[in-house]
């Protein structure tokens, strides 16, 4: 059976009182209707395009690191939806609440490449400049880590050694 929140979530005309209802009296924000395990109500709002439903379940805590069927992540799902400014906003939406822009799916394609490939030219532009900025923060942080004295492979190439290492 489906469970009254993945109901809510998907029907016709959706209603975010009755999400929201839901959510408050303790709906399993995981729960997935039977015979389709890779469809969490936060999957099917993406997979719907329910941009109220979806941030009504990342305020709730909804796990954004799930997959759906075909090995995308939720931020891929997203990144391809018709039309570009609601793309790009369920995006925001979704890396606010800690969604990965560098996350692959099973064919190794971030979401920058699915916005591309619906010719989502806002949401790739938007995910590319995120990216650029995640690729900058982890230098950052590696660069901190080995002035630190942290080894990471630098002491092969001339950096220093942790204390008490030889």
């Amino acid at each position: 059976g489906w469970q009254p929140l993945c109901l809510a979530v998907v029907r016709e005309v959706p209603s975010i009182e009755l999400v929201n209802v839901l959510i408050a009296a303790g709906a399993d924000l995981q729960a997935t209707p039977k015979g389709l395990t890779a469809h969490s109500p936060l999957l099917l709002a993406a997979m719907g395009r329910r941009l109220k439903v979806l941030a009504a379940l990342l305020e709730a805590k909804a796990n954004i690191e799930e997959y759906d069927s075909a090995g995308h992540p939720i931020l891929a799902n997203v990144a391809a939806w018709q039309h570009d400014v609601q793309s790009r906003r369920a995006c925001a939406l979704l890396l606010r609440h800690g969604a990965k822009v560098m996350e692959r799916d099973r064919e190794g394609q971030t979401a920058q490449k699915h916005a591309l490939q619906a010719r989502n030219e806002l949401t790739a532009a938007y995910l590319g400049a995120h990216a650029d900025s995640a690729r900058q923060l982890a230098l950052r942080e590696l660069e901190l880590l080995q002035d630190g004295g942290a080894d990471g492979g630098g002491a092969a190439r001339g950096g220093r050694k942790a204390k008490g290492t030889r």
